[in-house]
């Protein structure tokens, strides 16, 4: 399900020089070497011939492509292999190797369900595996190409190319009109809000609540409709299709229209691009980036910096495929948190191999020297944890995207009930370890009998940040700043793997959880002032081992206090289908606890019409699925504001749930329907009319949480 808990996706352009100096760290000096490395001269027609009819090589096939394709693959495979064992090559770039290999594919996905296959994809070969079938897990680099011209205008401008002297092709990218750093791009504002700064909500519950514009009903209408997607679109897609394997924080794709090349780099904080440039006539930058690429390692490549794995077998972390190909998967180095119960305590190692800067206690508290909470509930000694399979991944290019994987330890048959939840935070963020120790600590001190409903923390690890890759070192408005409102680290929690409360078979026991959550949400409240924040029924968990409730994923909790010295960035919070009006209407002031029990009531809903036994069964409510937060907004409004349209849900469709809608939603519904309506009363006795009020939690309205609490507690 869409997550809306992330800022807008930023957009910058870059010269393809400035994009292989910071993200290909190929020196200037490189570019005008390789012209004459890769010279296509008279006097060097066994190179020109070797590039116009290169043989098919093992490590490819070409099948029925256009010509466009297979030209370039030949081209490409040829300049890797004049490349091999070149003096100058292997001094600048001493990491050089062909374990990254070209092959064109047909345009089928090799992974089922998945998008289609880019035309040429880069992928790495695996020692004594050379025919591995391929896969997603193993490809680094895709190469679209656009279809605007015919297959002959390739091939006659690449043979009028062949033919051009060095004089002709410039080493430089053609300057557009104005200055080159005018010539920097970027999509989207992401100018954050000023720390301390007063936010003033700008949407409000019950604003046009009862009258769709005629711009509304269109965007309701229409906000499924699929557009073709574009060739950066699909190479965007290629791109979450490698990042969805788990272990990456950024990837890198190619562009090809007619010789004309765009270089792309997509991560957490959003997309950098090249602006276009010839391959022909900038022959040294393009060869120059063929053989940088080649000569990347596993990080530079995306890979997390805190994965262990054999790097004599496979170059980069392989899961899925590991068993397959005869690897040992990753494994990680986890600290272990104090207190955690015996049935879930990972075995703990006094010394062990290090990983990096994890490699001892004394350097632990070095590196966290400003959180004394990671010192004091840490336990001494490491536990390696090995990835085992992954359960669940946040699809998206962008944001969080966090993943969960089954883990296992050492040479053991493992716990099959552990995972290792890995997930890019923003910077300014509290790692969620820091809000479960609060909870957990406060809800004892307060004698409350939800901390069991609380996720048992087995341990965590801590891994790079955006900036320390090459967006920190791009200049201009694309580069992240160490610690910067575009800055995110990798956090790594280690929890038990739980069920959802969705699968629960009988309605007895669903209540029961319900409550429990519900419970442990207010109590966290009252007590802490902290707020969940993202209330869905992907986060309402059921623990088989204690039978009990858990409120599950803290990564968006926040203090209140926090909220009141002004938000981190500029989004909104929760997951769409669950979140409540007022945050999809763009609401920007402090978050309320009413929309956590908002959350809940629909939580309820969707899970009541849409599930039987224990599984999915049901279409009803799918409207809550669309993309866009207005038609998520009105499709709630109707529900919950006209009659008609609430009894025309089949509420006891479900014989898993004959009694909820009576006691439950029915009057639930009612609770918030009258606080709409009370909120519309109170904004035109003041004269608002259909304008955006600051605020209704007024004394003259307010939400009756008490009310609203003594139901799901009947």
């Amino acid at each position: 399900m869409e997550t809306g808990d992330e800022e807008d996706t930023t957009n910058y352009q870059i010269f393809p020089e400035e994009f292989a100096t910071h993200f290909l760290n190929v020196p200037d000096e490189f570019i005008p070497e390789c012209e004459k490395i890769f010279s296509l001269e008279d006097e060097t027609n066994h190179w020109q011939n070797a590039v116009e009819s290169t043989i098919i090589k093992d490590y490819y096939t070409v099948k029925t492509k256009p010509e466009q394709c297979k030209l370039f693959l030949r081209i490409i495979n040829a300049v890797l292999d004049h490349a091999e064992g070149n003096p100058v090559v292997q001094n600048r770039f001493p990491g050089f190797s062909r374990t990254l290999q070209y092959a064109a594919h047909e345009r089928k996905s090799p992974v089922e369900n998945a998008s289609i296959f880019p035309d040429i994809m880069g992928q790495v070969v695996i020692e004594g595996q050379p025919n591995a079938e391929a896969s997603w897990e193993r490809s680094l680099l895709p190469l679209e190409f656009k279809r605007t011209s015919t297959a002959s205008d390739a091939i006659s401008h690449a043979g009028k190319w062949v033919r051009q002297s060095k004089q002709s092709r410039s080493s430089k990218a053609a300057i557009s009109s104005g200055s080159k750093g005018d010539y920097v791009l970027k999509s989207r504002s992401t100018k954050s809000h000023s720390q301390g700064q007063k936010r003033i909500p700008t949407g409000s519950l019950s604003q046009n609540s009862t009258k769709r514009t005629k711009e509304e009903q269109q965007a309701s209408d229409d906000s499924d409709e699929e557009l073709g997607p574009t060739y950066e679109d699909q190479l965007a897609m290629y791109c979450l299709e490698m990042v969805s394997t788990g272990l990456r924080v950024h990837a890198y794709g190619i562009l090809i229209d007619q010789g004309n090349m765009t270089l792309h780099h997509f991560d957490r904080d959003g997309w950098v691009r090249t602006s276009s440039f010839n391959v022909f006539d900038q022959w040294g930058m393009f060869t120059a980036i063929l053989v940088a690429f080649s000569s990347f390692d596993a990080h530079q490549w995306g890979f997390y910096r805190s994965l262990d794995w054999d790097r004599s077998r496979c170059m980069i972390p392989i899961v899925d495929q590991a068993t397959t190909l005869g690897l040992n998967p990753p494994s990680l180095i986890i600290h272990c948190e104090k207190g955690v119960p015996e049935d879930y305590r990972l075995e703990r190692h006094d010394r062990i191999t290090p990983v990096e800067e994890y490699s001892d206690l004394n350097k632990l508290r070095t590196l966290t020297s400003s959180n004394i909470s990671d010192i004091d509930n840490t336990e001494p000694g490491f536990a390696r944890v090995t990835l085992v399979q992954k359960v669940y991944i946040q699809c998206g290019l962008t944001g969080r995207g966090t993943v969960l994987f089954l883990i296992k330890q050492d040479n053991t048959a493992g716990e099959p009930g552990i995972v290792v939840k890995i997930s890019s935070q923003a910077i300014q963020r509290l790692p969620e370890r820091l809000y479960l120790r609060i909870a957990k600590q406060g809800l004892i001190k307060s004698n409350s009998e939800h901390v069991k409903n609380l996720p048992v923390f087995i341990g965590w690890a801590q891994c790079q940040q955006l900036s320390d890759g090459p967006r920190g070192k791009l200049p201009g408005s694309g580069k992240i700043e160490k610690g910067g409102n575009s800055d995110r680290r990798i956090d790594i929690h280690v929890f038990p793997y739980y069920a959802h409360i969705y699968t629960l078979p009988d309605e007895a026991t669903f209540k029961k959880a319900i409550r429990d959550c519900v419970g442990c949400s207010y109590d966290l409240y009252r007590f802490l002032q902290l707020l969940h924040r993202d209330i869905s029924s992907e986060n309402l968990m059921w623990d088989s081992k204690r039978e009990v409730a858990i409120l599950n994923d803290f990564d968006l909790a926040k203090l209140v206090p926090e909220m009141q010295r002004g938000p981190y960035a500029k989004h909104k919070t929760g997951t769409l289908p669950f979140m409540a009006i007022d945050l999809l209407n763009g609401w920007s002031g402090e978050h309320q606890y009413r929309f956590e029990l908002e959350s809940f009531l629909y939580v309820i809903m969707w899970i009541v019409v849409r599930y039987e036994d224990g599984k999915e069964k049901y279409d009803t409510l799918r409207r809550w699925l669309a993309k866009r937060p207005l038609t998520v907004k009105l499709e709630k409004i109707a529900l919950l504001q006209q009659l008609d349209s609430f009894l025309a849900i089949p509420w006891t469709q479900s014989a898993t749930f004959p009694n909820i809608y009576k006691s439950w939603i029915l009057p639930l519904r009612m609770i918030l329907s009258q606080f709409i309506r009370d909120s519309e009363a109170a904004q035109e006795s003041k004269g608002f009319g259909n304008q955006q009020q600051s605020s209704y939690d007024s004394e003259e309205v307010s939400f009756e949480i008490k009310e609203f609490l003594d139901v799901l507690m009947k």
